[in-house]
């Protein structure tokens, strides 16, 4: 796989920061291999991987803001998808709410899934990242975050409602995310 990525952001005032991201990658198989989207051997493919993105960001006060991210990925002739869209509260110094479209937090890269140069890897292990069908829900995030002697202590309560688009379905959707750092 060869991924060519570009990052970029910046300040438009004190209150609106823009940030994007491209990412373009192109894919080869072998003879007789399938690769993992079903694209047919002896294949170059450039829609497995390229993608790119847009996100804005204003910030209301100290502690409210509105972020949106829109991304448009090759393998959907790249059309814009609304990917976030949600306000940012922070409550106290150690509790937060999110509340609109955003994110599952789940897996170590849930923050920033889709842009391709923060990743370690040329893509995701499919075996871990693609096991939930779906990467974005509507509803609330709790954030609750401490230092608990030498430890970093982040705890996320979600809830609220996704769609998993290959199997029309729409369903509730909850979860807890437990993370202790040094």
């Amino acid at each position: 796989a060869l991924l060519i990525i570009c990052p970029a952001e910046g300040m438009v005032n004190d209150r609106l920061m823009l940030d994007g991201f491209a990412t373009f990658g192109m894919v080869y198989t072998d003879a007789g291999v399938e690769s993992w989207d079903g694209m047919p051997s002896n294949n170059t493919s450039f829609s497995s991987d390229s993608r790119a993105g847009l996100q804005a960001t204003w910030l209301a006060t100290d502690s409210l803001s509105a972020t949106t991210q829109v991304v448009a990925w090759s393998r959907d002739d790249f059309e814009p998808e609304v990917n976030w869209a949600y306000l940012y509260w922070q409550v106290t110094d150690s509790y937060a709410l999110r509340i609109g479209r955003q994110q599952i937090p789940v897996f170590m890269i849930a923050d920033y899934r889709d842009v391709g140069y923060a990743y370690p890897w040329p893509r995701p292990p499919f075996e871990t990242y693609w096991q939930i069908p779906t990467t974005r829900f509507e509803g609330i995030n709790n954030i609750y975050r401490s230092p608990i002697g030498q430890w970093d202590f982040t705890g996320q309560l979600s809830f609220g409602r996704t769609d998993v688009d290959s199997l029309s379905l729409s369903m509730k959707a909850w979860g807890l995310n437990l993370d202790i750092t040094n």
